[in-house]
């Protein structure tokens, strides 16, 4: 018998150029989760999908992605080509996606927008807060019907409600000045929401810099009035939190505040999760969302004008993605001289043991790069990449149901003796420090 129920993990769509992934394993997940903005920028793409996803009875949201309005709007801008004019100009205007959201949310959001600024506490009054909320509502449960009634080649199916819906949220950016007024506009905004009318379960969001889990008491005062909004369901997005990188005492806060919604009776799940979040089930937490492969973590702030990264191997043992020529190098070290082995001691899905197909010298296919004309620096090929991500989702279920089958002492206990392991192996080798977050995950057991 299962030691604690099997984490509830959704799987976030970042784009349609993700949608092979998605449905090829969305079956192996309790459900997708799409953001506003990708609805609005694709909606036939988006409404069609929600279709396939609702139709094998699996969980679908959109996220109504509210914080965006509440932070520089730059972030949301982008450079397009004016003709009004007569001739060609580049003007740097809010992208067209946000534009419509905007017009869809309304007052106070449009007006700011149209001012060009982004929202402030002081906004939302008595006049405002509760049309906004209603607002959000009807946009999450009308959105799509809007577009559905629109094509043709769709009214002959029923269109599908949200199976959840999110109350408007904005960043609360702790420790800096003006914090406690987003705070309270957050936990205002959550209780309007939960006193809607309407039929669809209603989830709150708490998306505040991960610097408030240093004070745990006011850390544990923030969970408890957002319990108190009458919600039954919470979604924790602690800006960047890192799994890998949390610090002791900061996992222990994290922990307590679990443990502050389970015995409230309220499910909570983390916005931005891995493998941590899945051991944290055995304090209570409902589940996790991530993506295609990465989304395990994720500023607020959203980092323009990178390289599209590489997608690196999901290292099973140590729960992180690596280079897989790490991997490779400490193959001997590691005890692992033949494809058996590896499947034993690393990872026995369906991919790899196509991929590896008995040679381990096939595992490279996990990292092969190639220079493209007109570029200095080599690239992940797309082949490689989408092994990477198939990979990483049949691993991470394994890895859920490997949590939920098992004691808290068992796991605990496993993760020590995987980061002695590791930190047994030779210092010239990569993976030799790549394992000490396991000690940490261990210490919440």
């Amino acid at each position: 018998m299962p030691d604690t129920p099997r984490s509830e993990v959704f799987l976030r769509l970042g784009s349609h150029a993700e949608k092979q992934y998605v449905l090829k394993t969305f079956h192996l997940f309790q459900g997708v989760l799409v953001g506003a903005n990708l609805l609005e920028s694709t909606p036939g793409a988006t409404v069609s999908f929600a279709l396939k996803v609702i139709g094998k009875e699996k969980a679908f949201a959109v996220d109504p992605m509210t914080y965006t309005f509440g932070m520089d709007l730059n972030y949301i801008k982008s450079e397009t080509i004016d003709r009004t004019k007569g001739k060609k100009t580049t003007k740097f205007s809010l992208k067209k996606s946000f534009v419509k959201l905007a017009e869809e949310f309304g007052s106070p959001v449009s007006d700011a927008v149209e001012k060009d600024r982004p929202v402030k506490p002081g906004d939302f009054d008595e006049d405002t807060t509760e049309p906004f909320c209603e607002s959000i509502y009807a946009y999450q449960t009308g959105r799509m019907r809007t577009y559905w009634d629109a094509d043709i080649q769709l009214q002959e199916f029923n269109c599908p409600d949200p199976t959840f819906v999110f109350a408007p949220y904005f960043y609360i950016p702790y420790p800096q000045a003006g914090w406690r007024e987003w705070r309270d506009l957050n936990v205002k905004l959550a209780s309007t929401f939960a006193g809607l009318n309407g039929e669809i379960e209603k989830h709150g969001v708490i998306c505040i810099d991960q610097q408030i889990l240093d004070d745990g008491e006011r850390w544990l005062r923030i969970c408890r009035t957002f319990i108190e909004t009458g919600l039954p369901a919470f979604w924790l997005w602690l800006s960047p939190l890192n799994e890998e990188k949390i610090s002791d005492s900061r996992l222990q806060a994290l922990a307590k505040g679990v443990e502050t919604f389970e015995l409230a009776e309220r499910k909570l799940y983390n916005m931005h999760g891995g493998y941590l979040s899945a051991l944290l089930s055995k304090r209570g937490l409902t589940g996790f969302s991530h993506g295609v492969g990465y989304g395990e973590s994720k500023d607020v702030v959203p980092v323009i004008g990178v390289v599209v990264p590489t997608v690196n191997y999901h290292y099973p043992p140590l729960h992180i993605r690596t280079s897989i020529i790490d991997v490779e190098r400490a193959l001997s070290e590691l005890g692992i001289g033949d494809a058996d082995d590896f499947h034993e001691k690393v990872c026995d899905c369906t991919v790899c043991k196509g991929v590896i197909a008995g040679d381990l010298k096939n595992l490279r296919q996990f990292g092969e790069f190639i220079l493209k004309v007109g570029n200095q620096r080599e690239s992940q090929t797309p082949d490689s990449a989408k092994k990477c991500r198939l990979h990483f989702l049949l691993a991470r279920r394994k890895e859920i149901d490997h949590v939920s089958g098992l004691p808290a002492e068992y796991l605990k206990q496993e993760l020590r003796d995987t980061a002695a392991e590791y930190a047994a192996l030779p210092g010239y080798l990569t993976l030799q420090a790549k394992g000490r977050h396991l000690n940490t995950w261990a210490k919440i057991l």
